[in-house]
């Protein structure tokens, strides 16, 4: 993964990698342009990888924030300067995450498999 290989996130990524409606598209074709451009890299090697997208949320947990949950557990471990990973392994939220290391908060977080 490195920044050469950076495709944008668009509307057929939403179509082809999440279960969202048709109305729901809309707002989620947003999301490549507000989400961490190195997450957007780690989230797009994940749906190249078969992961699926099951939730996003935009302005949670904070003004500005992006979140992005996958159905199952991180293809590979990645590692980069602006990001950080997280082992949550709480069954009330999610397994793991990455988040960037600047506000607002962007997250892509996995649940298990």
């Amino acid at each position: 993964m490195n920044n050469k290989e950076l495709l944008m996130l668009t509307r057929d990524h939403f179509t082809e990698h999440s279960p969202f409606t048709e109305v729901n598209l809309r707002e989620m074709a947003s999301l490549a342009l507000k989400l961490d451009e190195h997450l957007s890299m780690l989230l797009h090697h994940e749906l190249q990888c078969g992961n699926k997208i099951v939730q996003v949320a935009i302005d949670w947990p904070n003004p500005g924030s992006v979140f992005v949950l996958l159905d199952r557990r991180f293809a590979e471990r990645y590692r980069h300067d602006t990001f950080e990973y997280l082992e949550v392994n709480d069954p009330h939220y999610w397994f793991a995450e990455y988040s960037c290391k600047h506000e607002p908060l962007h997250s892509v977080c996995c649940r298990w498999e």
